[in-house]
């Protein structure tokens, strides 16, 4: 019961975005830790989980930090194998979530090759969430919340000579997405930017294919408007494909995008909670390397259930 009323706590504070009250929720999930059931410190690391997305929309950045620091060291003891899989999944996807806001959080003022760094680090802690959520059926909202997430921490490398570098993650995501079916419209939109992605990369043969299955999901759907912006989308993309191929450029375009090759995808490091431990670890430094600008529009979707 105390471990409800906590959450109750972290939630009034997630929606007034109380300081005092989020310093006071993470108090209590370290207290919960501490018991010697199994109970209280699961229902430790739901509060700690549910401090740090509060936090996160908050914009304190030293607690969501410390929360999710916590998290990951204790994730360990009481995520064992005896350990209820469906609940152990289900924190762990929000953890990684929320490190990767906090990491594009804390790179939002970065520029150049800092930014595109720091812009892929934040999209591979929330596809470890995406993947982790897509191997469950029942979790088919956090696939899509992770989406969302991945949409907001993209976007600064959603522009011309830069989408080269989402190409790797947006082709996993769109795969997952596959098992969203309530989200036609979003899987849709997450297609036309893959797209894109391929045709200014490394596989601009594979943009037609992509857009042809958008066509397919916006068509069986009914959303009409959308196939058209598709059929819009899928006119601009070859042409720009002519015009590489032609040595020219397209009609009202500017000279075609180079860029360098997409960089090899890096292997995972060994323990979800391992690598985000030591990640959210070394973030302490960036304060002191970059002023921060203001909160990103972040977007925090799971408040306890799944998204309509």
């Amino acid at each position: 019961m105390a471990a409800i009323v906590q959450l109750e706590v972290c939630d009034a504070a997630h929606q007034t975005r109380d300081k005092e009250l989020l310093h006071h929720a993470a108090v209590q999930a370290s207290r919960l830790l501490q018991g010697s059931s199994e109970s209280s410190g699961l229902s430790g690391l739901e509060l700690l989980v549910a401090s740090a997305e509060a936090a996160l929309k908050k914009g304190d950045v030293k607690l969501c930090r410390s929360c999710l620091d916590a998290y990951f060291l204790e994730a360990e003891r009481f995520h064992g194998p005896q350990a209820k899989a469906e609940a152990r999944d289900q924190l762990m996807c929000r953890a990684l979530f929320a490190t990767g806001q906090l990491v594009s959080r804390l790179s939002s003022s970065f520029k150049g090759q800092a930014l595109i760094d720091g812009v892929l680090e934040a999209i591979r802690y929330i596809m470890q969430g995406v993947e982790l959520a897509a191997a469950n059926p029942r979790y088919s909202y956090l696939v899509y919340n992770g989406s969302v997430h991945h949409w907001h921490a993209a976007r600064p490398l959603q522009c011309e000579q830069q989408r080269q570098h989402l190409l790797p993650s947006l082709e996993r995501l769109c795969q997952a997405l596959e098992k969203v079916e309530s989200q036609p419209a979003w899987r849709v939109r997450q297609y036309m930017a893959l797209a894109l992605c391929q045709s200014e990369g490394t596989k601009p043969d594979d943009a037609s294919k992509t857009l042809a299955k958008a066509v397919d999901i916006a068509g069986a759907a009914g959303l009409q408007d959308l196939k058209h912006e598709v059929a819009a989308l899928q006119t601009h993309v070859q042409a720009s494909q002519a015009a590489k191929l032609g040595g020219g450029k397209a009609p009202g375009a500017g000279p075609a995008a180079k860029g360098p090759a997409a960089p090899a995808a890096k292997a995972s490091a060994p323990g979800l909670a391992a690598a985000a431990r030591r990640r959210t670890g070394e973030l302490a430094g960036l304060q002191d390397k970059r002023k921060l600008q203001g909160m990103p529009n972040l977007v925090i979707l799971w408040d306890g259930g799944c998204v309509a």
